[in-house]
């Protein structure tokens, strides 16, 4: 397992190679262990913020829960449960109306950001974009999101399936990327 917090010391945005088939426990077991840092830093709560759009808030927790992550210390962006017609509400998460709406998600992380201050952004996943817009979309709003998220010393991990013209895209404004298998 690589030592993700000590990468996140030197680099402060990266991108996880994740395969298709180890995607969520691969990507837990990395947050399970953030998670278990973080939680023993000075700030009180984990100060992370994860934005899902795979995996409703409700279902998330219950996958939180799997892998000993406590979901109450950590605040969630879900912009997936809105489009399954998951009706929920809770003091640690907002909702968004679609993975597609990136004007609206790109307002609700930067508000949230502003708010908490959280040291880390966990953003599940870039990858899940391409069913909803093209590349070049994809890549404006990751650039701009990116750019905000350095600027304001947020660190950020971005999650994505393994894809070769995905990653040279990415690459000009991601620190580093770290494939995992």
């Amino acid at each position: 397992m690589v030592e993700l917090r000590k990468e996140l010391e030197k680099n402060s945005i990266i991108m996880l190679v994740l395969p298709s088939d180890k995607y969520l426990s691969v990507l837990m077991g990395e947050v399970a262990e953030l998670h278990k840092n973080m939680s023993k830093s000075q700030s009180g709560l984990c100060n992370g913020v994860y934005v899902t759009l795979n995996n409703p808030y409700s279902s998330l927790l219950k996958i939180f829960d799997d892998y000993g992550i406590n979901g109450a210390s950590c605040f969630f962006i879900d912009a997936i449960s809105s489009t399954v017609k998951v009706k929920t509400s809770a003091e640690n998460c907002i909702f968004t109306s679609s993975p597609s709406a990136l004007t609206e998600l790109s307002i609700t992380i930067n508000s949230t950001c502003q708010k908490l201050k959280p040291e880390l952004l966990v953003f599940d996943s870039l990858s899940t974009l391409q069913i909803y817009l093209p590349m070049n979309t994809i890549v404006k709003f990751s650039q701009s999101l990116v750019t905000k998220l350095k600027d304001s010393n947020i660190k950020a991990i971005f999650p994505i399936i393994k894809n070769d013209d995905f990653i040279k895209n990415m690459s000009m404004f991601i620190n580093k990327i770290i494939e995992l298998g």
